[in-house]
């Protein structure tokens, strides 16, 4: 039976995988590197700080380390985030439906504290989570279970009592490792049936997620 709701940020809560998109390639332009779109995908759900590492290790560079761009990273992200942050569609009325059901909720994250802090401010909704959780406080980030591991604690809750939301094959494995149930709502252009197969249930939209739904965890 489930007892608390956890849930991943970006592209979960806040579509921020554009602006993610946007202040990498700003920033990544400044030691000369061009990313195009279809290759993010290869880090969707990890770090930044080793997103970052990644692409150094591929495409090396000169002028700023690995730390100093993934700084400049976030601080153009953080400016994205505040001005342009905007929940996706189902957000407010899940939170609501949760709230109904006196279900605590969650977030962990692979994205840095001053991230989440930053969209949790543009939606507007701090307040409705008891518990954030980053994976910048872990020696590993997702597909590592650990900030699952590190919520659920927090939450006072047994791992198979938890129900994830996700979006990335990363973060849908890291839900797993840790025992929980995974609700996996990935975007139509990385979806592909065999690489979400292991999730609970998959939605186009968490505006697919009502009562009915809710009810199915509770057996």
């Amino acid at each position: 039976m489930i007892q608390a709701v956890i849930f991943d940020m970006d592209g979960i809560l806040i579509n921020s995988e554009p602006l993610w998109r946007i202040a990498m390639q700003k920033s990544m332009a400044k030691v000369g590197l061009v990313i195009e779109k279809e290759t993010f995908k290869e880090t969707q759900g990890l770090r930044i700080d080793e997103v970052v590492a990644h692409w150094f290790r591929k495409l090396p560079w000169e002028g700023m380390s690995v730390e100093e761009l993934t700084s400049d990273i976030l601080d153009e992200l953080t400016v994205l985030i505040l001005s342009e942050g905007k929940a996706l569609e189902g957000v407010y009325d899940l939170i609501r439906l949760l709230e109904t059901n006196k279900i605590p909720m969650a977030v962990a994250s692979s994205s840095p504290h001053r991230i989440l802090t930053a969209c949790l401010t543009a939606l507007k909704l701090r307040e409705k989570f008891d518990i954030v959780c980053s994976a910048e406080d872990e020696k590993r980030g997702k597909p590592d279970p650990a900030v699952y591991n590190r919520a659920a604690d927090a939450l006072g809750v047994r791992a198979e009592h938890c129900l994830v939301f996700e979006d990335s094959f990363n973060g849908m494995v890291s839900a797993l490792a840790a025992g929980m149930k995974v609700v996996a709502v990935p975007e139509e252009h990385v979806y592909r049936p065999e690489r979400f197969a292991a999730a609970d249930l998959r939605l186009s939209s968490l505006e697919d997620f009502g009562n009915k739904e809710l009810r199915l965890f509770y057996s």
